[in-house]
């Protein structure tokens, strides 16, 4: 049985993984395959505007292992982003 350990991370945290992927990925010239990275209670959540890239997802994990290990990663495909510009 495999023995898990629960961590609590704060929101600072959280945005921080997200920051410093999101650096990591413009400077590989992959951020514009990414629809959504954002943190969420306790997952950072990974958004791809049409196919799981998995290099994406490996520099992603790789920052979550540094900034704040044993955070779940979720993953969908295929997302639509809309935004009102009502004001």
């Amino acid at each position: 049985m495999k023995n898990e350990q629960s961590h609590t991370y704060s929101q600072e945290v959280l945005q921080a993984v997200v920051d410093d992927a999101c650096k990591e990925l413009e400077h590989k010239g992959l951020l514009d395959k990414v629809a959504i990275l954002a943190y969420g209670d306790q997952v950072i959540e990974l958004g791809f505007y049409d196919k799981v890239d998995s290099e994406v997802v490996e520099i992603v994990k790789a920052v979550i292992e540094r900034r704040a290990p044993g955070t779940p990663l979720g993953v969908v495909e295929n997302v639509t982003v809309i935004t009102d510009s009502a004001s």
